[in-house]
């Protein structure tokens, strides 16, 4: 979509010349987080984050049986529970 020759933005830029080119926020910081991987991290430790996260988000059974393992280990206090789509 948004590319230097080609791309819709640049086809659209020749004829509105005044044309601003706004990025998608959540995909800019999803490119900077994966090439931090890359750079900084194992790639295994960016495999096991991204599964992780598969691992919670596709059972309530998971989600409930670690929520009372961090209650047991933390004496009863459960931070504030944050959802991501």
């Amino acid at each position: 979509m948004v590319g230097c020759n080609k791309s819709v933005y640049t086809n659209l830029k020749k004829d509105v010349p005044d044309l601003i080119l706004i990025r998608c926020v959540c995909h800019f910081v999803q490119l900077a987080i994966n090439y931090a991987c890359k750079e900084y991290l194992p790639t295994h430790l960016e495999f096991l984050v991204h599964e992780t996260y598969n691992w919670f988000s596709m059972s309530s059974s998971h989600q409930s049986a670690y929520k009372q393992l961090y209650e047991t280990i933390n004496n009863g206090k459960v931070i504030k529970t944050i959802y991501f789509k």
